[in-house]
């Protein structure tokens, strides 16, 4: 057995195989090498430590949530890791079209962080804000973006955007920043 995965099912939910989680989204979401790399970094520094959700019908697991990181860890299995079972999370739906429609709401944002709140917020966790920023955080969303280019505009990944990019502004919040 080579290296292993941490699996942190602190709950004691349900744990099964990694392999048996039926995907369901489909090409619903795209992710970037550096976000894939990041995850894997995520789960080689802290482990698994959040739950896949599953709506389960006749014994299948159907999965809601959990998509790249059930790619993600078949991959490091075939690199000769150690995957041990994974833990999951069981939603409530009526059908798999109902399922479906509880992962997009899951996968929904309501809320939008506020830049200067997540900087406090992290400096009071005492959390290293530009080591996690750059090693852990996948910037998916402008907001996210202009949060690194207010705070560490010597990220290399955000000078390169702000050099080809052009300045817009938020219709909803009125924030200037680069896309």
């Amino acid at each position: 057995m080579g290296r292993q995965i941490q699996v942190f099912n602190k709950n004691n939910l349900p744990e099964t195989d990694i392999k048996n989680f039926v995907e369901t989204q489909g090409n619903l979401k795209t992710v970037t090498d550096i976000a894939y790399q990041k995850l894997m970094d995520s789960i080689m520094t802290n482990g698994f430590i959040y739950s896949i959700i599953v709506w389960k019908d006749d014994g299948t697991l159907y999965l809601i949530d959990g998509h790249l990181r059930k790619k993600l860890l078949l991959e490091m299995r075939k690199d000769g890791w150690y995957v041990p079972p994974i833990f999951y999370y069981e939603i409530k739906a009526d059908s798999l079209t109902d399922a479906k429609k509880k992962l997009l709401l899951f996968n929904n944002r309501y809320g939008i962080i506020d830049n200067t709140e997540l900087y406090e917020f992290m400096e009071k966790a005492n959390i290293e804000v530009e080591s996690f920023m750059e090693n852990y955080m996948h910037l998916d969303d402008n907001h996210s973006k202009q949060f690194v280019q207010s705070h560490f505009r010597e990220f290399p990944e955000v000078e390169k955007k702000q050099k080809a990019s052009k300045l817009v502004k938020c219709k909803s919040c009125g924030e200037e920043f680069y896309v």
